[in-house]
C-alpha cells in the first residue's frame, strides 16, 4: 500500500525548515552518522537509513535523531510497498518519541501532525490525532498554531476554513512572509494573477528581515512566484525578470525552495515574451542542465 504524501506534506517541509537541534551534547558519534543521514535524504534514502540507524544505537534518546528517523523510515515508506506498512510503523514510532523527549518543540509536533495527515489510516494516519496536535501546538504558541492549523485544513481539503483563517492570520501575523505565500498560491488558484502578485511582493519583502531559515525560505518562494506568476498572466513582465533574477543570486536552502534550474527556466520564458531571444536561449541552456522531465518539457515549448 503506498503512502499518501507520509513524510513530504507542506506541513513537515515547513516544521523541518523551522526544527531546531537539542542544545544537549550530544554522544560522539552521533552528529556525524546523523550528519550522513541528512545528507542522504532525497538522494539515497537506503544510505540514510544506514546512517540514521547507526545514530539511534549510538543515541536512542536523542528527540533529533528521532526525528530523522522518523523522516527517514517515512520516505522508505513511501518507496515500498511490501514494506510500507513496517515503515510507516517504524516512522510513527520514532515521531512520537521525539515528542515524548522534547514536548513542547513545535517543529517535532508539526512532523507527528502531518505523519497523521499523510498516512492511511491503517498505518496509523488519524485526523483528530492530527488536530489534536494542533490544538497542543496552539496552547503552546498561538502563532505556530495558527500555521498549524492552516496545514490542517489544506491537506484535508476544507478550502472555506483554510480561507477564512488564513485572512485572519494574514492580519494578526503581516510579518510571517508563510502567510502572504500561501495567500498568493490561494489567489493564483483562482486565477486572480493580480492579487496573486500583490500578495508574493509583500511576502519577498520580508526576505532581508527573515529571522530563521524557515521564514527565509517562504520569503524566497514568494520571490519565485513573482515570476512563476509573471509567466502565467502575462503581466508584470519586467517585476518577474527583476524578481528571478534576484532569486538566482540568492543562496538557497537544500530544500523547500525551487532549484535555481527552474527560475533560469522562467526567466528565459519571461525574456522569450518580452522580445529577449537571445538572453531567454542563455538561460534555457542554464536551465537544461537539471534531470527533470517536466523542466524539459517547458523547454521544448520555448522551442530551445
Amino acid at each position: 500500500m503506498p503512502m499518501r504524501n507520509l513524510i513530504t506534506t507542506f506541513a513537515l517541509m515547513t516544521a523541518l525548515l523551522a526544527a531546531e537541534p537539542s542544545t544537549a551534547t550530544p554522544p560522539p558519534g552521533v552528529a556525524a552518522a546523523l550528519d550522513e543521514a541528512k545528507s542522504h535524504i532525497g538522494v539515497d534514502t537506503q544510505a540514510a537509513e544506514a546512517a540514521i540507524e547507526r545514530a539511534l544505537e549510538i543515541a536512542p534518546d536523542d528527540a533529533e535523531v528521532q526525528f530523522y528517523c522518523g523522516r527517514i523510515m517515512g520516505a522508505r515508506a513511501e518507496e515500498g510497498f511490501f514494506s510500507a506498512m513496517s515503515y510507516a510503523g517504524r516512522s510513527l514510532d520514532c515521531l512520537l518519541r521525539a515528542v515524548q523527549l522534547r514536548p513542547t518543540h513545535v517543529p517535532y509536533r508539526r512532523a507527528l501532525m502531518a505523519f497523521y495527515l499523510g498516512a492511511p489510516g491503517i498505518a496509523g494516519g488519524d485526523e483528530s490525532l492530527a488536530w489534536a496536535e494542533v490544538e497542543t501546538i496552539s496552547k503552546m504558541d498561538p502563532r505556530a498554531g495558527a500555521l498549524a492549523a492552516l496545514s490542517f485544513y489544506r491537506e484535508t481539503e476544507d478550502q472555506t476554513a483554510y480561507a477564512a483563517l488564513l485572512s485572519e492570520s494574514r492580519a494578526r501575523y503581516p510579518e510571517l512572509a508563510e502567510l502572504h505565500l500561501r495567500h498568493g498560491l490561494l489567489l493564483q488558484e483562482s486565477k486572480d494573477y493580480a492579487g496573486a502578485h500583490a500578495a508574493f511582493v509583500q511576502g519577498s519583502a520580508l526576505l532581508e528581515s527573515a529571522k530563521d531559515e524557515g521564514e527565509r525560505a517562504h520569503a524566497l518562494n514568494a520571490l519565485y512566484q513573482i515570476g512563476r506568476n509573471a509567466v502565467f498572466s502575462g503581466a508584470h513582465t519586467l517585476d518577474g525578470i527583476a524578481a528571478m533574477q534576484r532569486f538566482v543570486e540568492q543562496p538557497l536552502p537544500a530544500e523547500r525552495v525551487p532549484p535555481k534550474e527552474w527560475a533560469w527556466l522562467r526567466l528565459a520564458q519571461l525574456l522569450h515574451d518580452s522580445g529577449q531571444p537571445e538572453q531567454a536561449r542563455r538561460h534555457a541552456d542554464l536551465a537544461r542542465t537539471l534531470v527533470d522531465r517536466e523542466l524539459h518539457r517547458e523547454l521544448r515549448k520555448l522551442g530551445y
